[in-house]
This record gives structure tokens, sequence and C-alpha cells, in this order.
């Protein structure tokens, strides 16, 4: 795979992962108007799949094909999609908010050992020592050693279930490109699957009384497209090119992102850790995806001529 392609796609998930921390902005206005938190989910993969329905119907109408042999992947891994935030949730309400943020973002670890079996990816110490330092970045960012946490096991469990469900979808995304499905489809079917799961959980009779002006629906459209399309269709290009081990690491920045849109909108203050923290997650994207071994050689070949 070229060099070009690799950055683009990184690219790609660093610009999805800065939108992401922007999710706050949106999720605390609509939560003021009265929506709960599967509503804010229901929403946004509801305008999400509505907006990339219309684009494939003008662009590329291809993309709604699939073998029928096919559809119980789309269903299983659409599943783990809506999981992952069903078990966020849930960990959010027993236990403390950065300490379910924290076990959620163990989701990497799991991409790694996900795609030894079904890609043949190697476990490297670089790998290795790159999702560690974002993870320790993580733990800084949020506050969790420097607050009294409440530690509960169930909470604790639904939040590790939420990032072994968040990982296990990333690599099926991974798993549908791999046979022969383009972006455009994975996604579509992934976003529609997540749609109608979310209908029995979400009081979808009480969302159309609290869209009561124009300032609710640009915030429904903003987490619809701008905080679940664009990202997640990022996401899902730069998995063509670069594995979901790295995809998930870079996407940690999401953190850093956040808590810049705390300090920005809300006031919120950033002390000596979580500025340090910020520091290892962006060092961590280096250390993956920086080729040691290649650029030492390069400058003792600059050396020798």
């Amino acid at each position: 795979m070229s060099y070009p392609k690799k950055a683009s796609a990184a690219t790609a998930v660093l610009i999805g992962a800065v939108l992401w921390g922007f999710i706050g902005f949106f999720s605390r206005n609509l939560y003021d108007e009265g929506f709960s938190p599967m509503q804010v989910a229901f929403t946004r993969m509801l305008i999400g799949t509505a907006v990339l329905a219309l684009g494939l119907v003008i662009f590329d109408r291809t993309c709604f094909k699939i073998h029928r042999r096919d559809i119980w992947i789309f269903v299983f891994f659409g599943i783990f999609k809506i999981l992952s935030d069903l078990f966020l949730f849930k960990a959010q309400v027993l236990i403390h908010l950065s300490l379910s943020t924290v076990l959620q973002l163990t989701s990497p670890y799991w991409v790694l050992i996900f795609s030894v079996f079904l890609f043949g990816e190697k476990i490297t110490f670089k790998k290795v020592f790159a999702i560690c330092m974002a993870f320790l970045g993580c733990i800084l960012v949020t506050g969790v050693l420097s607050e009294d946490v409440q530690f509960d096991t169930i909470g604790v469990m639904f939040a590790i279930l939420s990032g072994i469900s968040y990982a296990t979808y990333t690599t099926g995304t991974k798993v549908l490109m791999n046979r022969g499905y383009s972006a455009n489809t994975t996604l579509f079917f992934v976003f529609l699957i997540s749609t109608f799961i979310c209908i029995p959980f979400s009081d979808v009779a009480e969302i159309p009384p609290l869209v009561v002006d124009w300032e609710v629906v640009g915030n429904l459209l903003g987490m619809g497209v701008l905080m679940t399309l664009v990202p997640y269709y990022l996401q899902i290009y730069a998995l063509k090119y670069i594995s979901p081990v790295s995809v998930n690491v870079i996407g940690l920045l999401e953190v850093a992102s956040a808590v810049i849109v705390g300090i920005v909108f809300y006031g919120e203050t950033l002390g000596i850790l979580n500025f340090i923290g910020m520091v290892l997650i962006p060092a961590s994207i280096i250390v993956m995806n920086v080729d040691l071994k290649r650029r030492i050689a390069e400058r003792d070949s600059e050396k020798t001529d």
C-alpha cells in the first residue's frame, strides 16, 4: 500500500476524531431539550442513514445491493454497533463518567486481539507500546485518577463490554470490506440495521413533540451528519488502507478534542495531568506510524553518501 494512501487514511481518521470531540456540544443541547440518551442515539443514526441513502440514490444506487448469504453479517455487526452505546449508557448510570469512558477506550486492545485471528496481524512491541501510551493518555485526560471514582462491578463490566462491542463493530467493517463491499454499502446497511435496533429502546413517539424550533433541528442535523455520518464515513474509508488497530488508536484523539471543546465552550479547566494526557495520545499515534528502522537506515545511507 502506497504511503500517500496510508497518509490520507490516517488524516481521515484524525479529522473524524476531532469532529467526534464536538459530540458533547450537540448532545448536551439535545438533553436540555428533553431528549434521552437513547433518543439521541436513535435520531443520530436515523438522520445519518437517511442522508446517506439520499446521496446513494443520487450518485450510486449499486451500493444498495448485498448478497443474501451476507445479510446475517451486516445484522451481526450492526447489533454490536448499538450494543456499544447501550452498554456505555448503562455503565454511565452505575459508575463515574470518567471511568466508564476510560474502560470503553480499551477498544484498541480488543481490536488488536481480533485482528490477530481475523487478519493475521502481528502483535509487535511498537503496537502494544503505542496502545498503552494512548490508554495512559486517556486516563490522564479524563482525570479518573484524581477523582473519587465509584467502582461498581456491574457498571465496570458494562463499560468493558462497550469497548469490546465497539471493537467488534470496527473489526466487522473491515471484514465486510474484505468480502468486496464498498465503504458506502457497508456504512449504509450497518447504519440502517442499527437504526431499527434502536427503535424499541427509544420511545420514538415522544420525539416529535421535542422538536420545537429550528435550533433543535440544527442540533439534530449536527448529530446526524457532522457527528455521525461524516466521521463514520471517514473511519470506514480509512479501513481500506490502514489496519483497524491504527484506526482505533488514532480515533482516541477524540478524547483530547472533547477536552478542548469543554475548555472553549464550557469553561472547563485543564490540569497538568490532563495536559500530559493530551500530549501522550498524539505521541502514541506517531509511535504507531513511524518506521524507526527505515528512518535510521535512510539516515545512515545519507551519511554514507
